[in-house]
């Protein structure tokens, strides 16, 4: 077990140094927002917000330790996220991936410029985002 938990947490340094190393090369960091549930819609407050931002991506969406909260699709394309990950809440990828396809039928979505942009995401929210454990790493 602690063999195991040293092996985390060495993967989780490394990521950490690879996204910084990145930062500091002058890549940026995208604007990135975590859809907890599409409808309606929720972002993915709590730890996600953290997660995000070690994964490389912008703080700003929210603030680390935020619950997560409701939110109309007006503040959605106010803030013109680089890249939608949709990982709702307890459900596998299959699900997530149809939740997402669902969203194709609102105008509001297919003006969003990641959904023109083809930089829409599906996740298995279960594993990585409500349950995460060392295969998060």
């Amino acid at each position: 077990g602690s063999r195991l938990a040293a092996t985390f947490r060495e993967e989780i340094r490394s990521i950490a140094a690879a996204v910084e190393g990145a930062a500091a090369e002058g890549h940026c960091r995208p604007r990135c927002v975590l859809l907890e549930w599409a409808d309606p819609l929720f972002d993915g407050g709590h730890w996600i917000p953290e997660m995000l931002l070690a994964a490389g991506g912008a703080d700003g969406w929210r603030n680390q330790g935020d619950k997560s909260k409701q939110f109309p699709p007006s503040v959605l394309a106010d803030y013109d996220p680089d890249v939608i990950l949709v990982a709702c809440c307890g459900f596998e990828l299959e699900r997530n991936i149809k939740d997402g396809q669902r969203l194709w039928q609102h105008k509001w979505w297919t003006d969003l410029r990641c959904v023109r942009e083809g930089r829409v995401f599906a996740a298995d929210g279960n594993r990585y985002f409500a349950r995460p454990g060392p295969s998060l790493a």
